[in-house]
């Protein structure tokens, strides 16, 4: 395999230090039976010096073969690993599974990434089928997460926040297809949930911003924000995100892909559905906006019937 200028060095040195340390060995014993030989006029110590410098030759390199046999053996599982998890990513048509967050913030990362690198226009697009919030938390959460996080997470949350940047800041073309949950809806749900949803509305506002190419399309046939399954949608891939990102299906293909996407479509967007989709785009942020203004005081709202309900 090839290695680079450093690595070429390092081997350098080493057979360097070996070969000189090879000759101080053998030079040894044989310039002891010289000596011998010398003083004693003795055939059998001239021979027996020699003798001792070959074996010592011998096993010196036999130790160092060993040791690069090792270092050897230790390149080899790694580059395998490598070309493993290349060929992981890359097998199309593919089905893999992965039931940790981190590892799902990772996949969905890299996911991302694909598009924003793309020559042709037509492959640089993401569609997401409901609102997976990989790295949205409610306030409760959040402070739990500033105590207790691992780096592991931390670094899974930063891989995937820095691939939304991108998706940006390269102005990828993003489709979310999602039912926004109004007033009466969500009411009733976790208050954790509710917090969070309402954050998330928030920063969805900064995606619209920030990318001209970003819509949402709020539509009664797409998944509910918190629904148990979500997705996101390439070329190439499609990741099938279960709840919050406890675990994830991941299938290659990007025949499969294209006719999901294109059947998903047809169905949102039928001209037979009862309620119009909604879409949300930079231009009529202000629509959006004026949305979450009004969940949010139909929210208080509710919460004040409940308790007075309660009351009497």
């Amino acid at each position: 395999m090839p290695l680079d200028n450093e690595s070429k060095n390092d081997e350098n040195l080493n057979l360097k230090a070996f070969i000189t340390r090879t000759s101080l060995f053998i030079a040894l014993p044989f310039f002891l039976g010289v000596v011998a030989y010398y003083y004693t006029k003795s055939e059998w110590s001239l021979w027996f010096g020699v003798s001792i410098a070959i074996l010592l030759s011998a096993y010196l390199q036999n130790l160092y073969f060993q040791k690069e046999n090792k270092n050897l053996k230790k390149e080899f599982i790694d580059e395998r690993d490598k070309v493993e998890e290349i060929i992981r990513e890359l097998l199309s048509p593919g089905i893999l599974s992965y039931d940790d967050i981190d590892k799902v913030r990772e996949v969905a990362a890299k996911i991302l990434m694909k598009p924003c690198y793309e020559e042709e226009e037509d492959r640089k697009f993401v569609v997401y089928l409901g609102g997976p919030s990989l790295v949205t938390k409610s306030g409760k959460e959040q402070e739990e997460v500033e105590y207790e996080i691992e780096e592991k997470s931390k670094t899974s949350s930063q891989a995937y926040s820095r691939a939304l940047k991108t998706l940006e800041t390269k102005r990828v073309r993003v489709k979310r297809y999602i039912d926004l949950p109004k007033a009466e809806e969500i009411i009733n749900r976790n208050p954790n949930l509710r917090k969070k949803y309402q954050i998330w509305l928030k920063e969805q506002i900064d995606r619209l911003m920030l990318n001209p190419a970003y819509e949402i399309i709020d539509s009664k046939r797409a998944p509910i924000y918190g629904a148990s399954q979500t997705a996101i949608i390439t070329y190439s891939s499609i990741l099938f995100i279960q709840g919050p990102g406890e675990s994830a299906i991941l299938i290659n293909g990007e025949d499969i892909s294209e006719k999901t996407l294109l059947k998903m479509e047809n169905y949102i967007l039928s001209k037979f559905a009862i309620n119009e989709p909604v879409y949300y785009q930079k231009q009529n942020i202000k629509d959006f906006k004026k949305f979450i203004k009004e969940l949010r005081i139909e929210l208080i709202e509710l919460d004040k019937r409940k308790s007075e309900k309660k009351l009497s």
